[in-house]
């Protein structure tokens, strides 16, 4: 009998047997004679981190857009639906329904021998082949003439189709750890939900092609068909067969990929030979049949929903376009389940709770997620179709599985051809489900399908119970192993070798666990020796020479050990808030350098590059969507910009305090350089909509950038002074109303965005040619993976999702739903469980939270400050989103005289702002005193401007003064005075907090005022319009007086023209938009009277401020040179 491989240690290895570090005495058996060559290079951290790096920058975006083209494929044949494709080809009956499921028995056919060519095969040539003949067919789809003709095409596209994504699976197994495996899997699916977001709107765009000599849905499957086979023939010469032939990497690369997925035991290294004995041992495994019975299930409704959604969905009462744009939200479903799933999974283990991941508790809370909005469109009355819309979205939740049960074959299956058969099975009852699923849509039942629908709700809730059963299994049979063989910490190391060399089965291999974390993880030589990877139980390193000079600098106070930060090992901090570590003299201000002086420059024009596009654009709605149309949702491209904005902050201002300034600040600048892009071209109010949720995006990112890069470059005590001038580059865009409506008037609102859009580049090109910051603090000495193990992914997801749904129901209730619908309750009641969520993650859950409880430094100032922001936010949308709509409809339409009249609100804030900013730097705090001040003068402000009548414009001016300077004098200072008493590193978490804070005030505080106008607003334009057409014009057909309410509400006067009794006749004209100016001025007043409680526990708040000037140091954050 041959003896086992005897194991010593070799430093350094020399042996072709050497395996990082160690060495195998003897031969191994089924190990390919390259393989010792192989193993004997060393590696190393960074080596690693080189090699994945470049492994992700190649395969990620290969595997995901041909995942994006798959599902955009599969995904046509239901759009084509609505441009013709069933009348053209004469299908009836349940002719249609077969098409569909014809498909997946060329998948199904296909799936043995697939499963046994990925073997034999090169795989990458295989798949490039294949996705290359998938194109070519779906373009055959184009010359169909009958039903015949469709369903062979269908059948072939589904065995070209069929190797994709066991295939896929295949390779994210050759190439990833086990434990890097659910996020590749969800990288390669995310083409699925990005074809999901976007392919709607591509077939969209085909649908308009005009003057094409062929049908539009031909159209679809020639243009599509042609991208896929063209990607295909790439594919070919780039797609690698293993790690060991992979074009992308040297010599050395592919012995360390190879390297890096021995541990995984499921066999990385293919000999090219098919194992029946693993085929068999497959047929007879619990967890093969449990994953392709859930697959089966849950896939009942998967078959039915892609094929029948656009019919589905126009049943609801939609047109043929607007069915189509109605698909775009699965797209975004789906990727906050994907991003909230796969991270769950990866980073929430417990090996007695979820058998070592958490991978199958998410896909239960996924499927049964899909069972609710399922539940929603069989249950809700056919008359609410947001509700039963919302259910549609909500359903989805189910397709995220696939990439987490495709990890679980790859992660908890070993044994080369046993996995391969696995994979097989599940996607045989993948196919399975989607074949039986649209059998039961029967034709007589649309467009609601309701047995389509019972079938659903049957599969998921089956799917659910066999998930169950498999965790159990996993458990048990985890447990039964340890007491079998005892735990998997106690293999040696001879067998943990072999075992990760040789193609065994999981069955086969007594330290296999099932989603098992704690294999011994083998080291090179020189992993070993570095000090690095010493144990936690090792005795720690002596300081740095970084530690050294801080500890010897001249002008640096000497910080003890005890003040290390926690968490964090490698730097210092002094009293909780200014930190140490990169031997820089922190306690000086540094010359301002031309690289300084640049920096701050750049900031200035990120700053100002964040605010005017709402302010410019929020000045000119009436002008946009008399071209747009989306008179009854303009609001939403304000309020899209601002929930983006204060959506996106609190994640971001995370990430750059942990990874730096540059590159977030890049992105945003991108962002609102794309957003005025597709402002500036957008043909419908939702594509705007859409333009100004990107802008509102970047906008976030730059303002809280341009804030956190200011303020740690100034000194603690100048903080003030320098955001002062940095908020005062914005002077130029003061009068943005006047600009907006000058603009709009006399050369049209699209060079709006272009004025917006240059704004950015420059701040754009700036950043990335002048400002350097050194390397984060936070993050020095740690690796890539360390620093991104630190980002609080899940704590990102539930806060921005959170604050946007509960935001935007807000918005919605009262204005375009009323409270009491789903439209309005779902969002609201889903965000708030969200935000709760967060809130628990944050204080229970998150390792290292967005929010650290280190904020706390002053908790009375931080939280009185944070109320003070809120209602800041509050008041300043009372002034800037109904101050400039009261100009125009109170006092005239002439664009000079608007803009105008809006100067004093856009000065006053500035001149505010930068007043209470100098003036703590001067007194170095008396924050108490500023705050009290503003809020009050705020607050009578605000008040006063409820004296406002048709005739008394020129007393307002000296009010719209003091209602600025005391908003100015809030709104940004309480963002400074938060930095000042937090910690150096914390700078733009603080930053964000607070600019998040502030917009959910003013999103609350516009909710009640808008509410509050709209109910006075109505009946008093019923009242005096009605009043005026019916006593004084004759004019008494309620549809006319209706129209004209309407009309004057959306400030579309011209319209006035059109009415009977009013057109041709200027003075009845005059008289009816006089009386609409009455109307808005009796209604605006009750606005302002609002505000007065809001201002109220603001000044109360302010009174028991704490007073920073403790805090007010020479201390810099970060040094420039």
């Amino acid at each position: 009998m041959e003896q086992p491989p005897k194991v010593s240690k070799s430093t350094p290895p020399d042996a072709n047997h050497d395996v990082v570090g160690v060495k195998l005495e003897g031969p191994i058996p089924s190990i390919d004679t390259a393989l010792g060559q192989i193993l004997e290079v060393e590696s190393s951290p960074k080596l690693e981190r080189k090699v994945l790096l470049k492994i992700d920058l190649v395969l990620m975006p290969l595997m995901c857009f041909a995942y994006f083209l798959q599902f955009l494929d599969k995904m046509v044949l239901s759009q084509t639906t609505l441009f013709g494709l069933r009348e053209d080809l004469h299908l009836v009956g349940q002719e249609y329904a077969w098409c569909s499921a014809i498909f997946y028995f060329g998948y199904l056919a296909w799936s043995w021998p697939n499963s046994y060519l990925l073997v034999r095969l090169p795989i990458g040539k295989y798949l490039g082949v294949t996705v290359t003949l998938w194109g070519g067919i779906l373009m055959c789809h184009a010359a169909c003439k009958n039903f015949a003709g469709l369903a062979t095409a269908r059948f072939f596209l589904g065995v070209a189709e069929a190797a994709v994504v066991p295939g896929f699976s295949l390779l994210t197994g050759m190439f990833y750890k086990r434990e890097e495996q659910p996020t590749r899997h969800a990288g390669w699916y995310f083409g699925n939900t990005v074809a999901a977001l976007v392919g709607s709107l591509i077939t969209y765009g085909i649908g308009h092609i005009t003057g094409a000599s062929i049908p539009e849905w031909k159209l679809m499957f020639l243009i599509l068909g042609a991208v896929t086979a063209s990607f295909g023939l790439l594919l070919i010469p780039i797609l690698p067969d293993s790690p060991t032939k992979a074009i992308f990497l040297n010599k050395q690369e592919r012995a360390i990929a190879v390297q890096r997925t021995l541990q995984n035991k499921t066999g990385v290294l293919d000999n090219g030979t098919f194992n029946w004995g693993q085929a068999v041992e497959a047929l007879k495994d619990p967890q093969a049949w449990l994953l392709a019975l859930y697959t089966f299930c849950v896939n009942l409704w998967n078959g039915g929903l892609t094929t029948f959604v656009a019919i589905i969905i126009k049943g609801f009462g939609f047109g043929t376009f607007q069915s189509l744009v109605y698909q775009v939200p699965f797209g975004a479903s789906e990727i906050l389940y994907l991003v909230f799933t796969v991270l769950f999974a990866s980073h929430v283990r417990s090996r007695r709770i979820f058998a070592g991941s958490s991978r199958i508790f998410m896909m239960i809370f996924s499927s049964t997620a899909s069972l609710l909005g399922v539940l929603l469109i069989w249950k809700l009355d056919p008359s609410n179709k947001a509700g039963r819309l919302m259910g549609i979205y909500i359903s989805v939740g189910y397709a995220i599985n696939i990439p987490l049960c495709m990890s679980l074959v790859t992660s908890n299956v070993a044994g080369f051809s046993k996995r391969s058969v696995v994979s097989a099975m599940v996607f045989i009852a993948y196919c399975l489900g989607n074949i039986v699923g649209p059998q039961f849509y029967n034709a007589s039942q649309a467009p609601s399908y309701s047995t389509g629908i019972e079938s659903a709700v049957s599969g998921l809730s089956l799917g659910t119970i066999f998930l169950i059963c498999l965790w159990v299994y996993y458990i048990w049979e985890n447990d039964r192993r340890d007491r079998l063989y005892g735990p998997p910490s106690e293999v040696t190391e001879t067998d943990e070798m072999r075992d990760e060399l040789s193609n065994k089965t999981d069955r086969e291999i007594p330290s296999f666990r099932y989603n098992q974390y704690t294999a011994i993880k083998f080291q090179s030589a020189a992993i070993n020796a570095a000090p690095s990877a010493m144990s936690e139980n090792s005795t720690p390193a002596p300081a740095s020479a970084v530690d050294e000079k801080i500890q010897h600098s001249e002008h640096v106070e000497r910080i003890e050990t005890h003040d290390r930060v926690p968490e964090h090992g490698n730097y210092y901090e002094k009293d909780g808030l200014r930190t140490y570590g990169d031997a820089e003299d922190h306690n000086r201000e540094p010359p301002l350098s031309f690289h300084r002086i640049m920096s701050l420059v750049a900031m200035a024009f990120l700053w100002t590059g964040s605010q005017i596009p709402v302010y410019i654009f929020g000045a000119i709605p009436p002008y946009i969507y008399a071209d747009l149309g989306g008179v009854d949702r303009w609001i939403w491209f304000v309020l899209a910009n601002l929930l983006s904005l204060a959506g996106v902050c609190p994640f971001v201002g995370s990430l750059s305090d942990l990874m730096g300034r540059r590159y977030v600040a890049l992105i945003g600048s991108l962002f609102i350089m794309v957003g005025m892009v597709v402002c500036s071209t957008a043909h419908t109010m939702n594509i705007f909509i859409g333009g100004m949720t990107l802008a509102g995006i970047g906008a976030g990112i730059n303002e809280l950038t341009a804030l956190a890069a200011t303020s740690e470059l100034a000194p603690t005590s100048k903080r003030g002074k320098y955001v002062a001038v940095l908020i005062f580059t914005i002077i130029p865009f003061c009068p943005s109303v006047l600009w907006g409506q000058l603009i709009a008037a006399h050369a049209g609102w699209r060079w709006c965005g272009l004025l917006c859009g240059i704004w950015a580049s420059i701040g754009f090109f700036l950043t990335l040619f002048f400002y350097f910051p050194p390397p984060r603090v936070n993050s020095m000495g740690l690796t890539r993976k360390d620093i991104i193990a630190q980002i609080d992914f899940v704590g990102g997801l539930l806060s921005i999702s959170g604050m946007i749904l509960f935001m935007a129901g807000m918005q919605w209730g009262g204005y375009q739903y009323k409270w009491s619908s789903a439209h309005v309750l779902v969002p609201l009641i889903l965000g708030a469980a969200l935000l709760i969520v967060f809130a628990f993650w944050e204080v229970y859950g998150a390792k290292y939270p967005m929010f650290p409880s280190r904020l706390k430094q002053a908790p009375r100032i931080l939280a009185l400050t944070l109320v003070i922001t809120f209602i800041s936010g509050a008041n300043f949308f009372s002034i800037i989103m109904f101050w400039p709509t009261q100009a125009f409809n109170v006092y005239g339409h002439d664009p000079v005289g608007v803009g105008i009249r809006g100067i004093p609100v856009g000065f006053s804030i500035l001149a505010g702002a930068c007043v209470v900013l100098w003036m703590l730097s001067v007194f170095r705090g008396r924050n108490k005193e500023l705050m009290i001040a503003s809020s009050v003068l705020m607050t009578a402000g605000c008040g006063a401007l409820a004296c406002a009548d048709r005739f008394n414009l020129h007393t307002l001016w000296g009010i719209l003064i003091l209602a600025g300077l005391g908003i100015g004098g809030i709104v940004v200072p309480a963002s400074i005075i938060t930095t000042i008493i937090c910690p150096d590193d914390l700078i733009a978490t603080i930053s964000a907090l607070t600019l998040s804070i502030r917009v959910i005030g003013g999103s609350v505080g516009y909710c009640v005022y808008y509410n509050v106008f709209l109910n006075k607003f109505i009946p008093n334009a019923t009242k005096m319009i009605g009043g005026v057409m019916e006593l004084e014009l004759g004019i008494t057909n309620a549809t006319l007086i209706r129209d004209a309410i309407s009309y004057t509400g959306a400030s579309l006067l011209p319209l006035l023209q059109t009415i009977p009794g009013i057109a041709d006749n200027k003075t009845a004209y005059n008289m009816v938009v006089l009386a609409g100016q009455e109307a808005y001025a009796a209604s605006y007043k009750y606005v302002y009277y609002t505000s007065i409680a809001f201002g109220s526990i603001s000044i109360l708040a302010a009174c028991f401020l704490g007073d920073i000037s403790p805090y007010m140091d020479d201390h810099v954050a970060v040094i420039i040179h």
